[in-house]
């Protein structure tokens, strides 16, 4: 798995530019990007209706909707998603090469009691993520699986609304990267993080959304051991992110949603001299709710990179098509 961060021949000394944006460092981006998208499909849902106070209530006086409800507060969140897709491109390499890809991800949080602070409810959450990758599963032995790794993710995030249908957070994440199967540390980084979105309820079952994330990344990254006259990258992958996300949400039928969503990502890097890259991700999910804590999905979504300095980074597109399921408890 230390092979991870090599593009084509790991005996070329240009392949240790691939460094300055390992593929698993992506990978786990743009994963962490779709479960965010799920969760936010998961919310959609119809009206609920109020039980009738005596038999016959809905006939005399029609039904009736509760207008807001004050539940107990829920302290623990646990998620546990699964997704198996086909990407075009597993290297995220302009000369592609396609694979199935398996990813696995369990992530538990607590979230305390709410307090305010200059009028705004601010809510705390705080966690841990473990994620899971595995190449080309459909074939046995599989030369793709030297890049197999794992991740894992420490989380704190707080939240107000500074107004109705407005979403503003901030927080911090510390990742470390391992490879399989003898999971031995390849990159870690520390990510204080901000966002802000803005939905648009068109209707009860349609809703529109904008959102805005940055992040700040102080990396640190460790080559592979067939480069042994290099110890360590350091800190070549230092880098601040800001996301935008368009997203339209509908529920065709009970339970069943749609979503198309396009993703603007512009990364700068702040120890490689003159770097910046551009994502475009357009794509589009289908999501069923078995319940209000289970959902499968369906997706297609296709992805390109353009960057000022070929030399450090490849440019390329890619498409990912593929089924996942999540299972959403909160106690």
């Amino acid at each position: 798995m230390n092979k991870v961060f090599l593009v084509g021949s790991t005996l070329l000394l240009s392949s240790i530019f691939s460094y300055a944006q390992p593929t698993p460092v992506q990978q786990v981006e743009s994963t962490v990007k779709i479960q965010e998208q799920q969760r936010r499909m998961m919310t959609l849902e119809s009206g609920t209706l109020a039980p009738e106070l005596y038999p016959g209530e809905n006939d005399d006086v029609g039904p009736q909707h509760i207008l807001k409800l004050k539940p107990r507060h829920e302290w623990f969140n646990a998620i546990v998603d699964s997704q198996f897709l086909y990407t075009s491109n597993t290297r995220l390499a302009n000369n592609s090469e396609g694979s199935t890809l398996w990813v696995n991800a369990v992530e538990a949080a607590i979230a305390p009691k709410t307090f305010s602070l200059l009028k705004r409810d601010i809510a705390t959450r705080a966690g841990f993520r473990l994620q899971w990758y595995n190449y080309d599963l459909d074939q046995s032995p599989s030369v793709l699986s030297i890049f197999d790794f794992h991740a894992q993710t420490a989380f704190i995030e707080q939240s107000f609304a500074p107004a109705d249908n407005w979403l503003a957070t901030y927080g911090l994440e510390a990742t470390r990267l391992l490879q399989q199967p003898s999971y031995d540390e390849i990159y870690k980084e520390f990510a204080p993080n901000w966002g802000l979105s803005r939905s648009f309820p068109i209707s009860k079952d349609k809703l529109f959304m904008i959102s805005y994330k940055g992040y700040y990344r102080l990396s640190e990254t460790t080559p592979a051991l067939v480069l042994p006259f290099l110890t360590t990258v350091g800190n070549v992958n230092d880098r601040t992110d800001h996301t935008v996300i368009f997203s339209y949400s509908q529920e065709i039928f009970p339970k069943l949603i749609v979503q198309p969503f396009y993703r603007f990502q512009y990364t700068h890097f702040t120890t490689v001299s003159s770097r910046n890259d551009y994502l475009n991700t357009a794509g589009i999910f289908l999501s069923y709710n078995v319940c209000k804590n289970a959902s499968v999905r369906t997706f297609v979504t296709y992805e390109r990179r353009d960057t000022d300095n070929v030399t450090l980074a490849s440019e390329y597109d890619k498409f990912d098509t593929g089924l996942g399921v999540t299972l959403n408890l909160k106690f």
